[in-house]
């Protein structure tokens, strides 16, 4: 059945899926921990290959593959505007705690880009976390703090000019540092402490950032972001 004005309810933590490449033994492992499985347009083609059917199926549907037998299967939400893409058009259909994206960059540059956007444009309403192969990725605007073992990747990317008054628990301290994409960014430090910190300054309090962490923090930030819708 097909339906463009409702939105999806959800109480705990979803997996999203797109079409790009994606983890599927870690997708596989939080899946049967029970959290809700909803595809973006033609992640539903890949879902389809290893037999998952997804709670709905959102989007322009321009890549969906079978939808005929899927519309039998599943709820099929067909947003026709093309004024976002497949990944914004989920988050603006869903409510939710927390989206795990899967396969959602990778495989066009320009997607990872409108990705990227998406997650800036909705940080103040969305809790979302980019799950890569190897990384995890969430913009972020405020202090942080986070649990976590030393020796731990933790990389800090500007998406707009940022001023940091300092952190604690990294290898190479933020103090007073500003970064700004063309001239200084913070990719490749790390934890040294089971703790680390990032304060911006007062004046960039709420500006956003992009935090990408290792793989191994999942569990620690699924926790953490959930706690704060």
């Amino acid at each position: 059945m097909s339906d463009k004005s409702e939105i999806l309810q959800f109480e705990q933590p979803i997996l999203l899926v797109g079409p790009a490449d994606m983890n599927f033994e870690l997708f596989e492992e939080l899946m049967h921990q029970g959290y809700a499985v909803i595809a973006a347009d033609g992640g539903a083609n890949r879902l389809q290959k290893i037999n998952v059917m997804p709670q709905a199926i959102i989007g322009d549907l321009d890549s969906l593959e079978g939808r005929a037998y899927l519309e039998t299967q599943t709820k099929v939400v067909h947003i026709e505007e093309q004024d976002s893409t497949d990944f914004e058009k989920c988050l603006c259909h869903i409510d939710a705690p927390l989206f795990m994206a899967f396969g959602f960059t990778g495989k066009r540059f320009d997607h990872s880009l409108a990705t990227l956007h998406s997650m800036t444009k909705l940080e103040s309403i969305k809790n979302i976390l980019l799950v890569g192969v190897e990384d995890i990725s969430f913009v972020h605007s405020g202090d942080f703090t986070l649990s976590t073992l030393p020796e731990k990747k933790v990389s800090i990317f500007p998406l707009q000019p940022i001023c940091f008054s300092h952190s604690k628990g990294l290898a190479f301290p933020l103090e007073s540092l500003e970064f700004e994409l063309g001239k200084l960014v913070g990719t490749s430090n790390c934890t040294n402490d089971s703790e680390f910190s990032i304060f911006p300054s007062k004046k960039h309090h709420d500006t956003p950032y992009l935090i990408t962490l290792s793989i191994e923090c999942l569990e620690m930030i699924i926790s953490k972001l959930s706690e704060n819708p």
